[in-house]
């Protein structure tokens, strides 16, 4: 399994799906279901500097990729530090694998304690075999303050 970033208007190019200026084509492979959207509104916090759950996980998707083996992730979150130049960062964690921060959306360094921002990330998971597989959006602060996410919202997407 693969993660990729990119960004649109952005080109990725392999066998199954292309990515030019901004435009989304699949082929091959198959779809099974269709996208699946998941929120958790609450307003929870971590001062972790691993990634963890939050005390309302989430959000999780439980969904089967067609046979290309591709899921388009897209993560947001509303994101808020109580400490001036911190920050909060999401990443997603795939069959209970560990998150990296190569993955992760959020914010590095909030200008002052009051500051909320609306950050998203978006991920080609590659390389998933047709099969269930769960994606969860994991949390982390960024240098010991308390971050707090709110409004998260994750769209998965098997293409």
């Amino acid at each position: 399994m693969t993660l990729r970033s990119f960004y649109l208007p952005a080109q990725y190019d392999d066998a199954s799906i292309t990515i030019t200026s901004g435009v989304l084509a699949a082929t091959g492979g198959g779809l099974t279901g269709g996208a699946q959207t998941a929120d958790v509104t609450n307003n929870d916090s971590t001062a972790s500097l691993t990634y963890v759950d939050l005390t309302n996980v989430g959000p999780t998707i439980t969904m089967t990729p067609g046979t290309s083996g591709l899921v388009l992730v897209v993560m947001r979150a509303t994101v808020k530090s109580n400490t001036n130049a911190d920050g909060g960062l999401f990443s997603l964690a795939v069959d209970g694998g560990t998150p990296v921060d190569a993955d992760s959306g959020g914010i590095a360094a909030c200008s002052n304690s009051t500051e909320q921002l609306v950050c998203q990330a978006t991920k080609l998971v590659t390389g998933l075999s047709v099969a269930s597989h769960t994606f969860k959006m994991q949390y982390r602060a960024v240098t010991g303050g308390t971050a707090n996410f709110l409004n998260r919202r994750m769209i998965c997407v098997p293409l």
